[in-house]
C-alpha cells in the first residue's frame, strides 16, 4: 500500500478520515512484541510525516494520531527521535541545499507538545 494520499501540496480528501480513524486507535497492548502486523505502532513514519505538512489542520489531527498510537513505554524513545529532528544552527548553515519551512518546525513542535500534554495528563 502506497501512501502518496500524504505527501505533496495536493492532499485526498480521504486524509482527514484517515488521521481521525488513527487518532482513535489505542497502542499495542501486548508489550515487547516485535514484527507484530497489528501494532497501530507501524503507521508512526506516515503520522509523522503527515506533521509536517503545509496544511494546519493536517498537522493538527496527525499530531493527535501520534499520541494515541505511541505506549508510555515507547515514549522516551519518540520524544528523543522527535527532539533529534529538530534543526539546529549548525544544521541550518551546514544545509543549504534544503531549507528547512516554518510549518516542518511547527509540526515538530506540535508532536512534542500534544505527545507531552496528553501522554503526561493520563500520568496524573
Amino acid at each position: 500500500m502506497t501512501f502518496k494520499i500524504f505527501f505533496g501540496n495536493n492532499l485526498h480528501s480521504s486524509l482527514y478520515p484517515i488521521l481521525i480513524l488513527l487518532s482513535r486507535l489505542k497502542p499495542s497492548s501486548i508489550a515487547g512484541e516485535t514484527g507484530d502486523e497489528l501494532d497501530p505502532f507501524l503507521f508512526m513514519p506516515w503520522i509523522r510525516r503527515c506533521s509536517t505538512q503545509s496544511n494546519l489542520r493536517v498537522r493538527v489531527l496527525a499530531s493527535r494520531a501520534l499520541t494515541s498510537i505511541v505506549s508510555n513505554e515507547k515514549l522516551p524513545a519518540v520524544l528523543h527521535n522527535i527532539i533529534s529532528e529538530l534543526p539546529s544552527l549548525d544544521k541550518l548553515i551546514k544545509s543549504t541545499s534544503f531549507p528547512i519551512s516554518f510549518n516542518f518546525i511547527h509540526g515538530i513542535l506540535l508532536q512534542l507538545s500534544t505527545l507531552l500534554d496528553i501522554k503526561f495528563r493520563n500520568l496524573c
